[in-house]
């Protein structure tokens, strides 16, 4: 019991943090373009069934236009079980700001029990 109220607390703790930070992002992202913005805006996208992948020809070299490999959205993750088939993905925003954001709520829930 007391562990299943840590793990919630703790899943708790990186959601609010993560709606936080993106907040806060979002706020920063409305200054003018300068290094500070940047380095706080720049994100990564990690996650399952979203995202990009380098389109390749039949004999599995990257397609090029003016340069630059062709990049095209990666495949769904696919659960079929014959009756019913559906696709599910989870893509996460993670900047510096959602880092800082996850930190301050563990901060904040220290002072909750």
């Amino acid at each position: 019991m007391l562990l299943e109220k840590k793990i919630s607390k703790i899943i708790m703790v990186v959601v609010i943090g993560m709606l936080v930070g993106s907040l806060m992002g979002e706020i920063i992202g409305l200054m003018p373009n300068n290094v500070v913005k940047k380095f706080f805006t720049t994100s990564i996208y990690p996650g399952i069934g979203f995202g990009e992948k380098v389109l390749l020809d039949s004999q599995g070299n990257p397609v090029l236009k003016d340069g630059q490999p062709v990049m095209v959205a990666k495949d769904p993750f696919y659960i079929n079980l014959i009756v019913v088939k559906f696709k599910i993905g989870i893509q996460f925003k993670l900047n510096v700001i959602s880092i800082l954001g996850i930190f301050l709520s563990k901060y904040m829930f220290a002072w909750y029990k």
